[in-house]
């Protein structure tokens, strides 16, 4: 098996990836450094949506929201840069953000404030902080309003605040004094947060979950992610990933798991569920890189899957065969099921039923994995129903397999001949709808079935696979065919 190409891939699209990192973990405060920062972006990713920009930085302020003015600065500069994009803003940054520094229309002005207490945290002085927790009405497990300040969560206790930080002086005052206890939510910030002592200190009384390495992830620490991947088996989450730019996870993870194969799909699918990622920079360059580097066999996945991304068919070559004697549609049927009435593209009907090295055509590719888009196009033309694969299953028997009622009353309208067919089981689509114990899908069958009474290989006909189902076998046996 060749290896997944990580390398070449960060490579590849290393510049923007460190656009990103830094996008996250932002330092800067002054205007230079700010404005350099601004054209950098700007230029790097001068193909995308800005509004799909704003709504990275609107991401990477939540995480760190310490720099709120520098995130606010950047947004500004893209708002007097592109003026359309006043109509398309972010309103879950909070309104009075959007009208104090952008000037958009509001109805609820706010005055943008920080409290004492929270700049104690934020800049992790004790000695600002101590003053408040003398006070009479103090309680350390009062909660901070982040609801006009934008930030990860809405409310946060102090301990809490301070793993979000990374306040490691706070956090011990605050243990040490009052022994404030650590929360699964400590645990969570704390990767977000990046100090060691900190996370070291949460890690003794809370579990690492899901959550944690969402937070990893959202922090662009590299090392954290797969801390949490190796050392406490928690998978990455690549629709976070996708959410939070993290280039370099998303390829990590499909590094571990060395599946070509499903980074082709997978970026497919969450490019297209997440057009905000739909960075055509980054995908153009992988896409464009992945034919020298990887193995011959996932070229015509590779050559599918571009054409589908970029609505890019005028120059396809829909008579391809490739190695495993697939063709495109194959490939469209099995794995993409935002075809775009790809199908309409071809002229030759026959090229429909072509079947690859293992007897399937595109029907069966698209019932087992429930592709109805690609179904739904198939009516315009005769197609083949009755097609074996080299198990003897027609796509009706797989449609059966699978449950999948929709499909079985699709195919049956196209053909009812194909309820006749047995597989080298010697089982017949009824057979398996007994089995399955889908009584409507049984019903539906039956009604299209002659040879009721046929036997399979084990010399059962399909009414004895109801013997063990009461509600199966009372419907069946009171069917006029049986």
């Amino acid at each position: 098996m060749s290896k997944f190409p990580y390398d070449a891939l960060m490579d590849s699209v290393k510049e923007l990836n460190d656009i990103f990192h830094r996008l996250y973990r932002l330092k800067i405060t002054s205007a230079g450094e700010i404005n350099a920062f601004f054209k950098e972006i700007d230029n790097n990713f001068g193909d995308c949506l800005k509004s799909d920009l704003l709504q990275a930085i609107s991401s990477a302020l939540r995480a760190n929201n310490r720099y709120i003015m520098t995130y606010l600065t950047l947004m500004q500069k893209f708002y007097q840069k592109y003026p359309d994009l006043n109509s398309q803003h972010d309103s879950s940054l909070g309104e009075h953000i959007l009208q104090k520094y952008f000037g958009i229309t509001v109805t609820k002005p706010y005055q943008f404030k920080i409290s004492n207490l929270l700049k104690s945290i934020i800049y992790d002085d004790v000695k600002l902080l101590a003053p408040f927790t003398e006070q009479n009405e103090y309680s350390h497990l009062q909660e901070i309003d982040f609801s006009y300040f934008p930030c990860v969560k809405n409310k946060l206790n102090l301990l809490e605040t301070c793993c979000y930080y990374g306040s490691v002086n706070c956090f011990k005052f605050l243990r040490s004094k009052f022994s404030s206890g650590v929360t699964k939510v400590c645990l969570q910030l704390s990767f977000l947060g990046g100090n060691p002592d900190i996370m070291s200190e949460c890690l003794k009384y809370q579990k690492p979950n899901e959550k944690c390495m969402k937070y990893a992830i959202m922090s662009h620490n590299v090392d954290f992610v797969t801390y949490l991947m190796n050392e406490h088996n928690i998978p990455i989450d690549i629709n976070m990933c996708i959410y939070y730019d993290n280039i370099q996870a998303f390829l990590i993870h499909f590094d571990q798991s060395n599946d070509m194969e499903r980074f082709i799909i997978g970026t497919i699918d969450l490019l297209l569920c997440y057009p905000r990622f739909n960075l055509s920079v980054i995908t153009k360059i992988v896409f464009s890189l992945l034919p020298k580097i990887m193995d011959k066999k996932y070229q015509g996945l590779l050559n599918s899957a571009k054409a589908i991304l970029f609505n890019e068919f005028d120059d396809v070559d829909f008579n391809f065969i490739d190695d495993y004697v697939k063709t495109f549609l194959h490939y469209v049927a099995e794995y993409f099921h935002w075809s775009n009435n790809v199908v309409l593209y071809y002229n030759e009907e026959s090229i429909l039923n072509n079947q690859d090295n293992e007897g399937k055509t595109a029907l069966h590719y698209a019932t087992i994995s429930d592709n109805i888009d690609f179904l739904d196009q198939l009516k315009f033309y005769e197609i083949n129903t009755e097609t074996q694969d080299n198990e003897g299953k027609t796509a009706l028997h797989y449609a059966v397999m699978n449950d999948n009622e929709y499909f079985t009353k699709r195919l049956l309208n196209f053909n009812d001949k194909s309820t006749e067919i047995s597989d080298n089981d010697g089982k017949l689509p009824l057979h398996y709808a007994v089995i399955g114990g889908n009584v409507k899908i049984a019903l539906a069958v039956i009604e299209r079935t002659s040879r009721i009474r046929k036997r399979d290989n084990n010399s059962k006909f399909p009414l004895q696979y109801a013997v063990d189902d009461p509600e199966m076998f009372e419907n069946l046996i009171y069917d006029p065919k049986t």
